[in-house]
């Protein structure tokens, strides 16, 4: 199912009713233009292994290539893996750059630029659903591992071209490793279990979704004919 933000309408209200703003105008197209980086990567890295699968081999097709050490195969297992981590870099992207609308339009008095974190901004927003779908999304699981993966990743790799097939469980892909990752020091370290690469990509994607639900939420907060229109 496909969720639609009307950014055009939102931009075009900014334009209207605050022109003297014109940096915040320059937003809405920011992340209509991280949206469309976010689906060319998600369909690179799903499409990857896709001549190497076939339905119901049982990922015969891909434990045959991933031994025979095929070129292609090699490179495909590269481009799911680049894939992959351009996605979430894109999508926490995203949510920063969300977060600097959010503040902006929706804060009475707004914070300063670098302190507009997504965290920050739900927390200092005035009750509203947009506040408690944005402290929502901040809490869940896969927000803060895409968080975690994007700065554990500056230091190590996580996902690596090492494809494996698990029969067991009829699936076969990339792993990302286990990890741990404290975000204060105020709660305790969390551990994140080893997944699938796939499985990753959709739940990032997932993440990027609820971020659109959010954009539906901003519009009606500060403007309730953009999403009528």
């Amino acid at each position: 199912m496909t969720t639609t933000w009307k950014l055009r309408q939102l931009q075009e209200w900014i334009e209207t009713t605050r022109p003297e703003d014109s940096q915040t105008a320059e937003i809405p197209k920011s992340l209509s233009r991280s949206a469309l980086i976010v689906q060319y990567h998600a369909r690179l890295a799903r499409d990857a292994f896709a001549e190497f699968k076939q339905p119901d081999d049982n990922n015969y097709k891909m434990f045959v290539a991933m031994m025979s050490f095929e070129p292609d195969f090699s490179r495909a297992a590269l481009a799911h893996e680049a894939n992959i981590i351009a996605t979430i870099h894109t999508v926490r992207n995203y949510a920063d750059i969300f977060a600097q609308l959010a503040n902006t339009l929706a804060m009475p008095i707004p914070l300063p630029e670098r302190d507009s974190t997504f965290g920050r901004v739900a927390d200092k927003l005035p009750e509203s659903a947009l506040k408690q779908g944005m402290l929502a999304l901040n809490s869940s699981y896969w927000f803060r591992y895409l968080a975690a993966f994007s700065n554990i990743s500056k230091h190590r790799r996580l996902l690596e071209s090492k494809p494996s097939v698990s029969f067991e469980e009829g699936v076969s892909g990339l792993r990302v490793e286990k990890f741990s990752y404290t975000f204060s020091s105020k709660e305790p370290e969390m551990e994140f279990p080893r997944c699938w690469g796939h499985d990753l990509l959709e739940e990032t994607y997932s993440v990027y979704r609820r971020i659109l639900e959010l954009g539906q939420e901003l519009n009606e907060h500060v403007c309730p004919d953009c999403e009528a229109n």
